[in-house]
């Protein structure tokens, strides 16, 4: 079994095998990448967070928050990388943010 392991700067992950995709941690920091061409931005106001380096990521299988930071527990972020049957892993913490329909 094939498996890849796409790193995003500064700290995220996508793994990806013929069968799964996980993406852990995942975040948007504009500032690493501005000059990144497959940038996708869903606003810039009030964090510039909201959004991911490609928008052509898959939709995760899933998906594992594994602290509560702002640039990780993002709705939009979680919600863009989600399919209806993902499960989304997240500290307590984190439901403020992202709602009841996660694992903790």
């Amino acid at each position: 079994m094939s498996i890849f392991i796409k790193y995003f700067q500064p700290s995220w992950f996508q793994i990806k095998t013929r069968d799964i995709i996980i993406y852990i941690d995942p975040a948007y920091l504009k500032k690493y990448y501005t000059k990144y061409p497959k940038k996708i931005e869903f606003s810039t106001w009030p964090d510039p967070i909201d959004g991911l380096p490609e928008k052509d990521l898959e939709k995760g299988d899933v998906i594992l928050i594994t602290h509560h930071h702002k640039d990780h527990c993002k709705t939009v972020t979680v919600n863009r990388l989600r399919h209806t049957d993902t499960l989304v892993i997240a500290p307590k913490r984190c439901i403020k943010e992202l709602g009841n329909n996660i694992e903790r």
